[in-house]
């Protein structure tokens, strides 16, 4: 039963890895999105 509960702590701890790099990969994208259009502003 141990084992199990260890094996869902593990599960939930990449699905919430997963889901920060989702985020971070965003926000990059979102980051480079601004700088074209600065950069077509100008």
């Amino acid at each position: 039963m141990i084992d199990i509960v260890e094996d869902e702590g593990k599960g939930i701890k990449m699905s919430n890895l997963k889901q920060s790099v989702k985020e971070e990969q965003n926000e990059r994208s979102t980051g480079k999105d601004k700088q074209s259009n600065e950069e077509n502003r100008k």
